[in-house]
């Protein structure tokens, strides 16, 4: 049987294998259950029929009825709900059944129908039917004696049947309840194992993502000053951030691809190889280039070139090329904009709005190149994990024209406390939300940028 919860179990109608055992502990309930509403019919009908004990019949009928009629209607299920069900409604019609027919007090009524389940569940049924068999030859009569309770020899049959029913109820239904809860405990077992696995794996993914990534240390150094804020929704990233070194200058971007955790991971492994192969060819200066060849490239590699392929993934990202003499900057960008910040104000560079990689992107499609003198300006290249979280007391995204306002109002510090304070500002917002989707954000200015 499939691992299931104890809510799946217990409120759902999972069919169970006839050949188990658990199946004949669920049949033999619902036996019981027939026999319990039998046995009310027909004290029903003597009350109402033989005797003339009209509130006494109609009493029965009202509580006997039910029983009945929900047994037949669901009788050949044999799930585990119906039984439990089953159980649960048999003893509380039984219970007030019996306060109605029997002459004893209310607290001999409670201690008879209590005590199986008790006993059941912490001495098991073995020493259970010990321990009930003393009390009710032993103890009860003592109690009825002490406390001045007579019953005629009709109405103790009566009282005795009833015990006699609730006590089998208890038994197998406490013997449903323990069976499943092995099955539940098993099946935990055995999840919490496969999770552990599943995670320790992952985990190692992980270490081969941050492998297959630059050091930043290294792309710092080539920025001169900058920062990094890269954090996975997930233990797998699916956005990740790209450098390469050639001789004539560097090129760095940040690319978010479909989807997060594992299935992004995989995404960016491949747009990660694609990238680094194309950056060290003849068009290692052209961002826009870059990005057609990507394009036609990711395509290509999942065979996404034709209508009925089974994926259809890609990847948006923006890319900037710097020349070794720091004089001008080349931005070329897929749906990623290039915002920098100069003379006290915020100018965002348009990207194309054309996906890489994806089915629906045009094949022959051609990527804009944007370039600009490098002057006193401070550059930010991020994903939408930032603008597309939810949070505040609105329940609102963060958005896009929000956080250039921000990144405005911190400019002019050091790019150390730049990510400091973001990375304060996005858990801010966050709250107790959860987190949406991966984050990856890029500042970057040099030494010719004085503030």
């Amino acid at each position: 049987m499939k691992p299931k919860t104890f809510r799946i179990i217990f409120l759902s109608n999972m069919l169970i294998e006839k050949s188990s055992y658990l199946y004949q502990q669920v049949l033999m309930t619902n036996i019981i259950l027939y026999l319990a509403g039998s046995l009310f019919f027909v004290f029903f009908l003597v009350h109402l029929f033989v005797t003339g004990n009209y509130i006494l019949g109609i009493a029965e009928g009202v509580f006997t009825l039910p029983i009945i009629y929900i047994w037949y209607a669901l009788r050949i299920k044999h799930t585990i709900d119906t039984a439990s069900t089953f159980a649960v409604l048999a003893i509380i019609f039984a219970t007030i059944a019996t306060i109605f027919v029997s002459k004893a007090q209310s607290f001999s009524i409670l201690w008879s129908f209590a005590l199986p389940f008790a006993i059941f569940s912490l001495k098991g049924y073995q020493e259970g039917m010990k321990f009930l068999l003393i009390f009710y030859a032993i103890v009860m009569p003592y109690i009825y004696t002490t406390v001045g309770v007579t019953l005629s020899t009709i109405e103790f049959m009566r009282f005795s049947a009833v015990n006699v029913v609730v006590i089998s109820i208890a038994f197998f239904f406490a013997k449903i309840v323990r069976e499943a809860y092995t099955l539940l405990h098993e099946n935990h077992e055995k999840l919490s194992y496969s999770n552990a696995q599943l995670q320790s794996s992952i985990r190692y993914a992980t270490n081969i993502q941050k492998s297959f990534l630059a050091p930043w240390e290294a792309i710092d150094r080539a920025l001169e000053d900058s920062f990094l804020i890269w954090q996975p929704k997930d233990i797998v990233s699916g956005d990740l951030y790209l450098y390469s070194k050639s001789d004539k200058g560097i090129l760095i971007g940040v690319a978010d691809c479909t989807g997060h955790g594992v299935s992004g991971g995989f995404i960016t492994m491949l747009a990660g190889s694609s990238f680094k192969r194309l950056s060290h060819s003849v068009i290692s200066d052209n961002p826009a280039m870059i990005l057609h060849e990507l394009n036609i490239d990711i395509r290509s590699q999942l065979n996404q070139n034709h209508h009925n392929a089974l994926s259809d993934d890609g990847l948006d990202m923006g890319l900037c090329y710097i020349d070794n003499a720091r004089e001008y900057l080349t931005f070329a960008g897929a749906k990623i904009d290039l915002v920098y910040v100069e003379n006290g104000e915020v100018v965002t560079i348009k990207s194309d709005k054309q996906s890489l990689g994806y089915k629906r992107s045009k094949i022959d499609y051609q990527y804009t190149n944007h370039t600009l003198s490098l002057k006193n300006q401070s550059f930010y290249l991020y994903s939408d994990g930032i603008t597309d979280q939810i949070g505040g007391k609105n329940q609102f995204l963060y958005g896009n024209k929000r956080f250039k306002e921000f990144l405005f109002s911190i400019h002019h510090q050091p790019m150390q406390k730049q990510k400091r304070l973001i990375i304060n500002e996005i858990n801010r917002h966050q709250g107790e939300e959860i987190r949406r989707d991966d984050i990856t954000l890029i500042g970057f200015r040099f030494a010719n940028s004085s503030y």
